[in-house]
């Protein structure tokens, strides 16, 4: 009889075991899904922001980036760059200077910063300024340049905030002021770095946020680069873009169906299209990082994301697939 209690006892845990195992996946799956794709789609909305149209047209910034690079793969993940995003990284100072080394009159009055190609960019609270070599800044939000030349460490990292040289001189009107009545110069304008943000999934099948020098290709950075572990167990990442080329405030037409519809979306993007970009159609497909036995053979991806095939895998994996349409605000 004891024996019987046991066998009992022993089967109802594995049989409630093997379904907290099971519940416990699926959330986490769930979890993951809805966290990535809410992060991804968050900051699509807001790419382009602070980025001037036609930047990509300056040849003064050397930027020749467009506010959104798509990358396709019809056999693959896509990955997706986005640039915009203001980090504010300091306060504008004349070049040389930094925090109460230079003479301010008192408030109404402010020291003017005269016309030139060198900065200085100074933290309020005296923690490291971070700017990055080659990246492109905005002074006050307004004023684009790019930073040409400093002395950077190995990280690319200027090492010298306070001798920054830009790719064109910034005009004459720059304010320094005294707050605290020494009659040293302790603030400035704000200073913002323009980011690049790259969402694809590597070979692990992690989504991945690389700020700053990605290779969207291999879903890897350099040594400049942040890098974000999103989610892991993400089986597919793909992308679709809605375009108004000619710019009459109206998607264009994909499918000769009247009206905006889900055939308006594109997967390819022609580099000359990019600041048309009006709407973007974000896919992520997670799967459980557990098998459920009690799942054999019922395990499939849905067999076509946007323009990935997808083979049929009868495994014993339980997936999410999540979609959404996110507009672009900035364009």
């Amino acid at each position: 009889m004891r024996s019987l209690l046991v066998a009992a006892a022993t089967a109802t845990y594995v049989v409630q075991n093997r379904a907290y195992i099971t519940q416990e996946s699926v959330s986490e799956v769930n979890t993951q899904a809805k966290i990535s794709h809410d992060i991804v789609a968050n900051e699509i909305k807001g790419a382009g922001f602070g980025w001037p149209l036609g930047m990509d047209l300056d040849e003064t910034l050397l930027a020749g980036q467009d506010f959104m690079t798509p990358t396709n793969s019809t056999n693959s993940t896509d990955a997706l760059t986005i640039y915009g995003g203001l980090r504010y990284v300091g306060m504008l100072f004349q070049q040389g200077a930094g925090l109460n080394t230079l003479p301010c009159p008192s408030l109404p009055d402010v020291y003017t910063i005269p016309k030139a190609t060198s900065i200085a960019v100074v933290s309020p609270s005296g923690e490291p300024v971070r700017v990055p070599l080659g990246q492109i800044i905005s002074i006050d939000a307004h004023e684009p340049k790019q930073v040409t030349n400093c002395t950077a460490g190995s990280d690319g990292i200027c090492t010298d905030p306070a001798n920054l040289v830009l790719s064109s001189r910034i005009p004459e009107g720059f304010p320094m002021w005294d707050t605290d009545g020494d009659n040293m110069c302790d603030r400035g304008r704000p200073v913002y770095v323009y980011e690049d943000h790259t969402y694809c999934v590597d070979a692990s099948e992690t989504l991945m946020r690389i700020r700053r020098g990605a290779n969207p290709a291999t879903c890897t950075g350099t040594v400049t680069s942040d890098i974000d572990e999103l989610a892991e167990n993400i089986e597919d990442f793909q992308i679709t873009y809605a375009l108004d080329i000619d710019d009459n405030g109206v998607i264009d037409e994909q499918n000769a169906v009247p009206g905006f519809d889900a055939g308006d979306f594109v997967s390819v993007v022609a580099a000359n299209d990019r600041n048309f970009i009006r709407a973007v159609r974000v896919n992520i497909l997670a799967m459980t990082d557990r098998e459920d036995p009690a799942f054999d053979g019922q395990g499939n991806p849905p067999s076509v994301i946007e323009d990935r095939n997808h083979t049929a895998t009868n495994d014993k994996f339980r997936r999410r697939w999540m979609r959404t349409m996110v507009n672009i605000r900035n364009r």
